[in-house]
């Protein structure tokens, strides 16, 4: 009976061992002609059921030509996903044998990523935490959103089901290095120089933005009526 009981915890531990095992620990990457800079990741293997609605995903499960920059090296024309619920930048890539494999891009060194027109960054600044933000710019200042997802539970006629919400996000406006949470437009008037505050009011409601709402290509034009602001003060 013991030595059942052992011989079951044995694989128990093998098979978890496996589940958790990265590629470049099971695989001799440089034979396959890879980077091991950027192929070193574990495997992902965070599958979801077809029972929960919707996807982890940041915009869909299909994955897209994107770009990895770590430790200032740049990987170009890769496969790339953002699973937001994990907080997993996944690869996928084809190995000469044509197996396609799925691991995660180890957050050591992991400067930044572009996927699907966005740019993203680590910053360990905001939570302490090497945590991922959406990145729009504009000489030395920028808005910085945290996108995320949840899995929630729902009960439709008698039915329960698990699903994930639409991305959310949180959002911060950086200035000097200085960083502040912002949801409306209030919270952005209130830490602009004063002397821009009027005209920045104005400009916001004179496009009927709502901070909270706008695209990527708005909070640019926003970031840039910010900055002239300041230089013509």
């Amino acid at each position: 009976m013991h030595s059942l009981f052992y011989r079951i915890a044995i694989v128990l531990y093998i098979l978890l061992y496996i589940s958790t095992y990265s590629f470049s620990q099971g695989t001799n990457v440089a034979k396959l002609g890879l980077d091991n800079r950027l192929y070193n990741g574990r495997y992902y293997t965070y599958f979801v059921s077809k029972d929960i609605k919707g996807n982890q995903f940041l915009k869909s499960k299909n994955y897209s030509n994107g770009k990895v920059w770590k430790n200032d090296a740049e990987f170009k024309n890769i496969f790339l996903n953002f699973d937001v619920y994990n907080q997993d930048l996944v690869l996928k890539f084809d190995t000469r044998e044509g197996a396609t494999k799925l691991i995660i891009v180890s957050k050591t060194y992991l400067d930044s990523f572009y996927l699907d027109n966005r740019m993203f960054v680590i910053d360990k600044t905001i939570d302490n935490e090497f945590s991922i933000f959406q990145k729009v710019e504009h000489n030395g200042i920028k808005f910085l959103m945290h996108k995320y997802k949840e899995l929630v539970l729902i009960s439709k006629l008698n039915e329960i089901q698990h699903q994930f919400t639409k991305v959310k996000s949180l959002m911060y406006f950086v200035d000097e290095n200085k960083s502040y949470a912002v949801t409306r437009n209030k919270h952005l008037l209130n830490i602009v120089d004063k002397k821009n505050e009027k005209g920045i009011k104005e400009f916001l409601k004179s496009h009927k933005y709502r901070i909270q709402n706008m695209s990527d290509d708005q909070l640019l034009e926003l970031l840039v009526f910010i900055k002239e602001a300041d230089n013509e003060n």
